[in-house]
């Protein structure tokens, strides 16, 4: 995943702009799992389009959902809805290890979970809006199959998910946080989606904030204001820093994050 801008850590999380995540999606794989294994993991305030479940195997601290704030240790299971803000800040010493499963919802088609088969799936889905905890001693089953999920070939790893979530579906889940209209900035979201698409795919081209701004549908103001509240940075610095990393790498943040991925155990933030 590639946070695309900074936050200072703060108790303070409710009033903070939380900052857009772009989930680089695998080569071979149509959802992203991975292992997040780190000395602490650091309050990081942010969303993305991915629901997002997340089991915590060492560490404890504090977990933000939404307006939600409590503790986790081992065990702790949680979906998060899609552009929820959320983030896990560790407090005790580590190691800290979690697995991170993000996966849009209609990864498997439009259509996939609106079946009669996935009814339960789908109203899951629905009330993870809040953000969901699910009782760590009564999902055994579920943390196991979770914990495995990284070392499977896409196939089982999916079909595993599936199972994962038509277990977790019918049983009893505390809901975190107040429901909130996450999407009420939704068309600028997908206009600044469309923008940082744009600057990856041509990042060798003399891009200005008009020509972008054009391609988008914005206004150069419209686009600058929106890009700077949704990824922390200027148009400029983002264009800028993008071009100086391909440089170096031969690869841009995303396809360097999702080629690190891959052969790696650790990642960023949940």
């Amino acid at each position: 995943m590639v946070i695309v801008g900074k936050i200072a850590d703060s108790e303070y999380h409710r009033g903070m702009q939380a900052l857009l995540e772009v989930v680089p999606e695998p080569p071979t794989s149509s959802w992203a799992c991975y292992v997040r294994s780190q000395p602490s993991f650091a309050f990081e305030w942010h969303y993305h389009e991915e629901l997002e479940l997340v089991l915590i195997e060492e560490g404890s601290g504090q977990r933000y959902v939404g307006s939600s704030v409590e503790r986790y240790a081992p065990g702790d299971l949680v979906l998060v809805g899609s552009d929820v803000p959320h983030t896990w800040r560790s407090d005790s010493p580590g190691p800290h290890r979690a697995i991170v499963c993000q996966f849009k919802r209609e990864f498997l088609g439009t259509s996939f979970f609106e079946t009669v088969e996935f009814a339960q799936v789908k109203a899951m889905l629905d009330r993870s809006a809040g953000g969901l905890r699910f009782c760590a001693q009564e999902n055994a089953d579920v943390a196991e199959l979770v914990a495995a999920l990284p070392g499977h070939p896409p196939v089982r790893r999916t079909l595993d998910l599936l199972t994962a979530l038509s277990l977790l579906a019918p049983r009893p889940a505390t809901r975190l946080s107040t429901v909130v209209d996450h999407r009420r900035h939704e068309k600028s979201r997908h206009r600044i989606h469309d923008a940082i698409d744009i600057i990856h795919c041509r990042y060798g081209d003399s891009l200005s904030l008009d020509d972008v701004a054009a391609e988008t549908a914005m206004t150069p103001g419209a686009l600058s204001r929106s890009f700077r509240r949704t990824t922390g940075q200027s148009f400029t610095a983002y264009v800028n820093f993008n071009r100086r990393f391909r440089e170096r790498f031969a690869a841009s943040p995303r396809e360097y994050r999702a080629a690190f991925t891959r052969g790696a155990t650790a990642h960023t933030t949940p």
